[in-house]
């Protein structure tokens, strides 16, 4: 065997040996790419209880069940926020909390803290912040200062934000959603239904935006 082709054969072993602790570590985070879930239709309807951004009076609906940490749902947040801004006059955006609290931490808290800064008008803006600094929060053993700083800074009540945090009715809500996730098919996140069909072929941000310009015609 030649110095030319050992230096090829050792390129594709380092090229193997990457994608498998890539495999390797999405198995490990729990971020499996909305492409290799399977097929479901949305069994709970959205309603006014629903967190939605967009036309209220659209006729095309994109629900999103997403975990605020899941290093998957980050890098889809960015797209989301582009479609929102490209064709939220013709579209409704939902989002439902998934939280994967059996690989993630701080999945079930986060979701919480989504939840209470929505008692106080600030849901979007929270779930903004959760999503931007995920690096800062996702390692703590405890969040909750962290959370409340965010609190803080969004202009809330933190007393009424801390007992919201902590309240049954904030733990309900978030265990509402992820039911009706289960009853969705929902084995990953983030999972995007749109018009109530389950989207299972989105590689990337086309794909996401195609679905919805092709549902929009």
């Amino acid at each position: 065997m030649n110095t030319n082709t050992l230096k090829r054969l050792g390129i594709w072993m380092t090229v193997a040996a990457a994608l498998g602790l890539m495999v390797w570590g999405l198995a490990r985070l729990g971020a499996k790419p909305a492409a290799v879930t399977a097929g479901g239709t949305l069994q709970d309807p959205v309603t006014a209880n629903d967190h939605a951004e967009g036309s209220v009076l659209a006729k095309n609906i994109l629900v999103e069940y997403s975990d605020f940490q899941c290093p998957a749902c980050a890098l889809y947040y960015p797209l989301v926020k582009q479609i929102a801004s490209t064709y939220g006059g013709r579209l409704l955006i939902v989002y439902r909390y998934f939280p994967l609290a059996s690989i993630h931490q701080n999945a079930d808290i986060s979701a919480r803290a989504a939840e209470a800064a929505a008692r106080q008008g600030k849901f979007w803006e929270m779930h903004n912040l959760l999503f931007e600094r995920q690096k800062d929060w996702s390692g703590s053993s405890d969040p909750t200062n962290i959370f409340n700083g965010y609190a803080a800074e969004l202009g809330l009540n933190k007393d009424q934000f801390m007992a919201d945090l902590n309240s049954a009715a904030v733990r309900a809500r978030v265990r509402t959603d992820f039911e009706s996730g289960e009853r969705a098919n929902v084995d990953a996140t983030p999972t995007f239904y749109l018009n109530g069909k389950k989207l299972t072929n989105l590689q990337n941000y086309g794909d996401l935006e195609q679905d919805i310009k092709d549902a929009l015609k």
